[in-house]
């Protein structure tokens, strides 16, 4: 059954003021049809053509910090929680849940102020404080308690079932991949805005305290709101979905959800937007003319990561500034940049000198797991500073996954990236050569 939303009027308001950070550097069946038009190849949501950008800003937070600088992501997660007034909704999207103050938070809303909460999660494993919040609000839509509605309300009142769901693989993409998407939104009455957050943060102490990670907080746009809660519908639905890529845009902000493999290497949405990157930068943006590409990337690997490679060596050679930060990247695609000269610089750290510590076998005590690039220089024609990022790695696997990317060409949110990405580079990296052996 899909599931039932029913999406409050929400203006600029309490939650938002809340919640909004200041930019900072520190098993489904079945096939499921889409509510969108089909246009062009993707489903295109008319009224977001025409609506209202959203305000943007975005945190990152610092592994290598303290237990604040560590938490800052999970902390802003957790205080949209708290503001999410009564009888609202909060819809939670995530590879991985282990974190108890965020379980307790949901509980609190639930419990406390019948906020109805929507939890989607891949089936990589279901941490202890998942099992407890899944046994309170129940594991699917006709499984959904109550347990977040007043006392007295009847079980045929309840509009908007609470629930816990692990999906099978990807939730949308049939019998494959995994649900990777890293999105959380927020939802209140009339007098408390509409939030929704993404980018590279699961919602783990592994990923305060190891990673460094990405999220992007957007805020006063309904229309962005409701589009991205008829994917989160669709995701915990757990079935296949026909038409499953998605492109709308919600004035200067367009956000991407892939379909799948494309059908050659050229149509890859990431090769596309590296081919709109002209090296020489129309006035105004730059650096001494030329075009400044920068790339945050985790899983940059396989057959797929190689060509991307290439295409981002192709950039140097033509003259672009090209600068990429890696962690889990393929010694093919280390070797490709290194060789066409790229700057290359590894946030893979090991930090106490011991291999027997650390992400999994790697010694590495921290590393990168963001997924983004950015431009500043001319792309698709124009003088641009923007931002990609989301969920999505440049490798194979990312194409099996349900994953999201989101465009934002702002001054203030691409220098805020830029602002974190000097830092981990200056900081926290080292420099990476071609592996002499295979790896």
């Amino acid at each position: 059954m899909r599931t039932s939303l029913l999406v409050g009027t929400a203006a600029l308001g309490v939650v938002a003021a809340v919640a909004a950070p200041v930019v900072t550097a520190a098993a489904g069946g079945g096939v499921q049809e889409s509510s969108y038009v089909v246009a062009a190849g993707a489903r295109l949501s008319a009224a977001a053509q025409v609506a209202e950008a959203p305000a943007a800003d975005v945190v990152f937070n610092d592994p290598t910090g303290d237990e604040a600088a560590q938490d800052r992501i999970a902390d802003h997660v957790r205080r949209a929680i708290d503001a999410t007034p009564d009888h609202g909704t909060i819809r939670l999207a995530a590879y991985s849940f282990d974190r108890p103050d965020i379980a307790e938070a949901l509980e609190r809303a639930c419990t406390r102020r019948q906020v109805t909460v929507q939890v989607v999660l891949n089936d990589n494993f279901v941490s202890a404080p998942v099992r407890r919040l899944r046994r309170l609000i129940g594991p699917d839509e006709a499984s959904s308690s109550g347990a977040c509605h007043a006392r007295g309300e009847s079980r045929g009142a309840i509009t908007e079932p609470s629930f816990v769901t692990v999906c099978h693989a990807s939730c949308r993409l049939g019998d494959r991949g995994n649900q990777h998407m890293k999105v959380y939104l927020f939802s209140g009455g009339a007098d408390a805005a509409t939030v929704v957050m993404l980018g590279s943060a699961n919602l783990t102490d592994y990923a305060a305290g190891v990673h460094w990670n990405d999220l992007v907080t957007l805020t006063g746009s309904q229309q962005l709101y409701d589009d991205y809660s008829r994917v989160f519908a669709e995701l915990a639905a757990d079935r296949l979905v026909t038409e499953p890529a998605l492109d709308v845009v919600h004035g200067d902000v367009s956000t991407s959800v892939p379909s799948g493999p494309p059908g050659t290497a050229d149509d890859d949405s990431v090769a596309q937007r590296l081919s709109k990157v002209e090296c020489h930068a129309l006035p105004g943006s730059g650096v001494t003319g030329r075009s400044v590409v920068r790339i945050s990337m985790y899983g940059w690997r396989g057959a797929r990561g190689a060509d991307l490679a290439r295409r981002v060596a192709g950039l140097h050679r033509q003259g672009c500034h090209v600068q990429a930060l890696v962690s889990a990247a393929g010694p093919e695609v280390v070797e490709i940049l290194v060789a066409a000269g790229v700057r290359v610089r590894s946030a893979s750290l090991d930090v106490d000198g011991d291999v027997a510590t650390g992400f999994e076998d790697s010694g590495w005590e921290h590393f990168v797991h963001e997924k983004w690039m950015s431009v500043d220089g001319t792309w698709d024609g124009a003088a641009t500073r923007a931002v990609w990022t989301g969920s999505e790695n440049w490798s194979d696997v990312s194409l099996l996954n349900d994953e999201l990317v989101v465009m934002i060409p702002r001054d203030r949110v691409h220098d805020a990236y830029v602002e974190h990405f000097d830092e981990v580079w200056g900081d926290h990296s080292k420099a990476v050569a071609p592996p002499t052996v295979p790896m």
